[in-house]
């Protein structure tokens, strides 16, 4: 997609209606008629646009259907989406082992890349780095300013040995770090123990209520930006949970169950705050036991990740997170072996 593609792509996104092709001849009234249908056409061979109607009289609207259409369409204000509400059919219609949302041409992919030494000194520094990495990553995407030095010596040091005003991204690093060493250190799985324990330690003192910690909601909330209502009934959403927890366990695939944790977790909302968070580090409990590297974030980028994420709110549509999750992933593995062979003799 050229640059001038692109800015025609975006009149169709901020447009509510159908547009006919003079109204992109008044944005660039120096090009030609042939070459404006050019680029609409071009729009169209990507999908990224709909042509309704014939030659003379057709008009053009973006493709919501397809992974930029979508993406191009979570970038309107919410009041210009119509709201959705919790599908039950995206989880209900999954069948572990059954259903897949990575294909087994990326399963094999990400099992060449993610395979990780299990003994000596090599061991031991990809986790310290991890560790790091995921604390800082995924406290960053909370609204922390703290940098990965500052992380470093908080991990390393503990609370009191960095000075700053950011006072919650501190609790958050704090948090994280404490919720990281819980699935290094434990045997764990996801179940509903599990992920709840997780849940807490990643919330401490960051919730308006100390019972909320661990606990499943029971209060409405809403998304910022999004036009998703999640679950609002009690016993919904404690039904779905336990649901997401019996299909989560039974999935065999180490990447295939951190990506349903990583999609669906969220799109529940089970717990009054953290939800991201929690799958943010939960998916990595499947990968741990398969003796694979963690998923870090440290190469995932926040508008992505929140793309993905907007997607399966309002479309339970997964690609556009998978993207971020294969590329995060491959980068992520890349830096860990890097360290293991830098640290092989020692």
């Amino acid at each position: 997609m050229t640059p001038r593609q692109e800015e025609i792509l975006k009149i169709f996104r901020d447009s509510k209606e159908p547009i006919q092709m003079q109204v992109v001849q008044e944005r660039y009234p120096r090009l030609s008629r042939f070459t404006i249908n050019r680029d609409l056409n071009a729009l169209i061979k990507l999908k990224a646009i709909l042509r309704r109607g014939d030659t003379k009289g057709a008009s053009y609207e973006l493709n919501i259907s397809t992974k930029e259409g979508i993406r191009q369409e979570l970038h309107k204000a919410p009041h210009l989406r119509a709201p959705v509400v919790f599908n039950e059919a995206f989880l209900s219609t999954y069948e572990p082992n059954k259903t897949t949302f990575i294909k087994s041409a990326f399963i094999k992919e990400l099992q060449a890349i993610g395979i990780r030494p299990k003994l000596g000194m090599e061991h031991k520094r990809w986790m310290e780095s991890a560790l790091i990495d995921l604390s800082w990553a995924s406290s960053r995407f909370e609204g922390s300013t703290l940098s990965w030095l500052e992380t470093k010596t908080l991990v390393e040091y503990g609370e009191g040995s960095v000075k700053s005003s950011d006072t919650m991204g501190i609790r958050h690093i704090l948090n994280h770090k404490e919720a990281i060493n819980f699935i290094l250190s434990h045997p764990l799985t996801i179940c509903d123990r599990d992920i709840k324990d997780l849940h807490s330690l990643l919330s401490k003192n960051l919730l308006s209520k100390k019972e909320y910690e661990g606990a499943l909601r029971q209060a409405i909330v809403t998304i910022s930006g999004s036009a998703y209502k999640p679950l609002n009934n009690p016993w919904k959403i404690k039904e779905a949970f336990e649901i997401f927890c019996q299909k989560a366990g039974a999935i065999k695939n180490p990447f295939e169950q951190a990506f349903f944790v990583m999609a669906v977790l969220p799109y529940i909302q089970p717990f009054h705050d953290a939800n991201k968070r929690t799958s943010r580090i939960g998916m990595n409990i499947p990968l741990l036991n398969g003796g694979y590297f963690p998923f870090s974030f440290l190469h995932t980028d926040k508008l992505e990740y929140n793309e993905g994420v907007a997607a399966v709110y309002e479309r339970n549509h997964t690609d556009i997170l998978l993207d971020c999750f294969m590329d995060g992933y491959q980068k992520g593995s890349q830096r860990y072996r890097e360290i293991c062979e830098e640290h092989r003799d020692e």
